[in-house]
């Protein structure tokens, strides 16, 4: 079973969808079985364990790509904005739009007994991470719209877009009850945060 076979077997994407789709349907996901998840992809049970050696392992890996289509879906909205702050606003508004699936991986994190697998190891291939080309793009954005100073290291502007965002998702949690005006607030002032700290 290699990396790349899950990555582009069709079955696999199906079954990866079917967690989701289960998921959103409010079922818990600790009692799915990989029946209910074959059932849903529409393929055999069988044909699950010719590619995963367990329900927790489709489940991390489902939750793994998911992350990575929505972080693809972002890059692209992103990377030929000409206005740096609203870059910066997209990507909050696409931490509010994530934040049910966010918590979720959260849970997995915190239950490493239950599955212990999670997060799979990434298989990069020598690529560079997304994160980091992601990050990449958005300081490139700022230097070239003068919005970040020269004697700024692009790992010190990491820093500071990356606290704003850490920040952001405090107040998600503390508040996961904020109306759209409190929410626009917050959005505003780690964004002005950010602008304010590097240019």
């Amino acid at each position: 079973m290699t990396a790349e076979k899950n990555k582009t077997n069709e079955k696999v994407l199906a079954m990866y969808q079917a967690v989701w789709k289960l998921i959103d349907e409010g079922r818990d996901i600790h009692r799915i079985k990989v029946s209910d998840i074959t059932e849903c992809a529409g393929i055999g049970k069988g044909t699950a364990y010719e590619y995963f050696r367990s329900k927790e392992e489709i489940v991390s890996r489902a939750i793994a790509y998911d992350c990575k289509q929505q972080f693809e879906l972002l890059h692209q909205k992103i990377k030929n904005h000409q206005d740096y702050k609203k870059a910066l606003e997209d990507c909050f508004d696409w931490l509010t739009e994530n934040r049910d699936r966010r918590r979720l991986v959260a849970q997995f994190l915190k239950k490493k007994d239950t599955f212990p697998g999670f997060p799979p190891r990434c298989e990069t291939n020598g690529e560079v991470p997304m994160v980091f080309e992601f990050m990449k793009k958005l300081i490139l954005l700022g230097r070239e719209q003068g919005m970040i100073r020269e004697e700024i290291s692009d790992y010190l502007a990491s820093i500071q877009i990356f606290s704003q965002f850490l920040g952001y998702f405090a107040f998600q949690e503390i508040q996961p009850d904020a109306d759209d005006e409190e929410i626009r607030e917050v959005k505003n002032f780690l964004c002005g945060n950010i602008i304010r700290c590097l240019q």
